[in-house]
């Protein structure tokens, strides 16, 4: 289940939470109990969660906190908290830093999987996008390693 959805359903096919936390952690404890619970898995969303904030709900890296080991999956992406742009990560408002640190809190060693507008520059520059992505990303957690190690 992922968290907190704003995908239109009419047009995507989802299993997006529409709520808050509470009633998303309620409803995962109930469906982790069922018959088929071991079938189903966290997915935390960084940009919903940080679109949800504006309604009193928790940020990303409190999200990753209170969830912790039951977290395995991760769409990581930017927003400016208004709608759901699919920003590369440090392109908008979202505290990096404090996501990555949460993640270590609660021992995620899953993969980082960005979902990210591919299309935001246009059609031709898809690739050059996923590649500008994917090195903004490298490029802050070797950067966080190289303060850890400092």
């Amino acid at each position: 289940t992922e968290t907190f959805g704003d995908a239109n359903c009419a047009k995507f096919c989802c299993l997006d939470y529409f709520g808050g936390f509470d009633a998303f952690m309620e409803g995962y404890r109930r469906v982790k109990e069922s018959e088929c619970g071991d079938m189903f898995t966290v997915c935390i969303d960084t940009g919903h969660c940080n679109k949800a904030m504006r309604f009193g709900q928790p940020n990303p890296a409190e999200f990753i906190r209170r969830f912790g080991s039951d977290i395995s999956v991760l769409h990581l992406h930017d927003n400016d908290t208004l709608t759901d742009q699919h920003k590369p990560p440090l392109t908008g408002d979202i505290n990096w830093n404090d996501v990555m640190d949460a993640l270590d809190e609660v021992g995620y060693n899953g993969i980082y999987n960005l979902e990210i507008s591919l299309r935001c520059f246009g059609e031709e520059m898809m690739v050059e996008t996923a590649e500008f992505g994917i090195k903004i990303f490298r490029n802050f957690l070797e950067q966080r390693e190289k303060k850890k190690n400092a």
